[in-house]
């Protein structure tokens, strides 16, 4: 189903009429990057090949690609981007150093991550609320960015319990890590109805 979601997106992004905005831009190649993972982690997988580094590059990616997503609105200050970046890299860069980055996933750097992307895009749905001419609900943006806000708010709790439960419940672990695709899932959905919304948007002349 996450396959299937990211690849309604990335029909969906691709049908937005030129010129596509630059936030769109940076979704289909989060989209592309996301397919090429996961077709990547399920063939290494099935190899047993472990692939955990991927998984760990790619949070790192994606998180850059999706602090761009958010300075692409121009609603946050510089400041705040740099600050949010240099912190999640950091948390990213220490937990690879303390526990071999290569071997596992970097729950702890993830959840940094996790909680300044929410943080972020919080402070820009409220300015968005503040300033914006239309119903939040209208605007495209609103739903590509709850969908994140859904995803990585989600990530948090479940990436904090398994960083206990692992060692001492190996099957309430394995139910946490069905998680994030279920959250990945609804994220492609919600960024493909933005898609939509954008492209009609486009076409009636109304975005902007």
């Amino acid at each position: 189903l996450m396959i299937m979601s990211m690849l309604v997106t990335l029909v969906a992004c691709l049908r937005i009429p030129a010129p596509r905005p630059l936030l769109f831009k940076l979704l289909l190649a989060n989209t592309v990057l996301a397919l090429l993972l996961e077709c990547t982690g399920r063939i290494t997988a099935d190899l047993h090949v472990n692939n955990t580094i991927l998984y760990n590059a790619f949070a790192v990616v994606e998180f850059a690609l999706v602090l761009a997503m958010v300075a692409s609105i121009r609603v946050l200050r510089k400041a705040w981007l740099w600050g949010g970046a240099c912190i999640g890299l950091a948390a990213m860069a220490y937990d690879a150093s303390a526990t071999r980055g290569a071997k596992f996933i970097l729950t702890e750097g993830v959840l940094v991550l996790s909680l300044v992307v929410v943080v972020m895009v919080l402070v820009l749905l409220w300015q968005l609320a503040r300033t914006s001419t239309r119903a939040l609900q209208l605007l495209p943006e609103f739903w590509l960015f709850m969908g994140l806000l859904l995803f990585y708010g989600g990530l948090i709790p479940a990436f904090a319990m398994i960083h206990f439960v692992f060692r001492n419940d190996q099957g309430m672990a394995n139910l946490l890590w069905s998680i994030p695709p279920i959250l990945s899932t609804a994220r492609y959905l919600l960024a493909a109805y933005a898609c939509v919304r954008i492209a009609r948007d486009i076409r009636q002349g109304s975005h902007g």
